[in-house]
């Protein structure tokens, strides 16, 4: 591998233009460009991008998973990546838009489903934001 997709040591300033990445790859911080990152890691992240498949980093809060996932978008030219905030109960299907079908059909049936002009979702309609 001539250049790494992920340097082992920061780079002085940001790529121009977006680092062209399959689309499988694609996924309140200090700045980036700060992350001191170890060399084992950086490897870790180029084999993970070379085999277009997720890394799982796992460790107690404040080690710098997200950090390291700023660092990485950062690195790559491309925009910060999404944060979905856990919780014990947290499940995989929370990340999807939901749709409840009787909670919509209720609600029209009760005449209380706002217009189509409100800008509100509609009622029965639950939103998922993915910071």
């Amino acid at each position: 591998m001539t250049q790494p997709y992920y340097p082992r040591h920061p780079s002085a300033s940001r790529r121009s233009s977006a680092t062209q990445l399959s689309r499988p790859a694609l996924g309140g911080m200090r700045h980036p460009a700060g992350y001191i990152r170890d060399e084992a890691l950086a490897d870790a992240v180029n084999v993970a991008l070379l085999l277009m498949q997720p890394l799982l980093l796992t460790g107690p809060p404040g080690t710098g998973k997200s950090e390291l996932a700023a660092s990485v978008a950062w690195e790559l030219g491309l925009d910060e990546p999404f944060v979905f905030e856990t919780k014990s109960t947290s499940q995989a299907r929370d990340l999807f838009y939901v749709y409840d079908t009787l909670g919509r059909f209720t609600a029209r049936q009760l005449g209380d489903s706002p217009g189509i002009s409100s800008g509100k979702p509609p009622r029965g309609c639950a939103r998922r934001r993915i910071i």
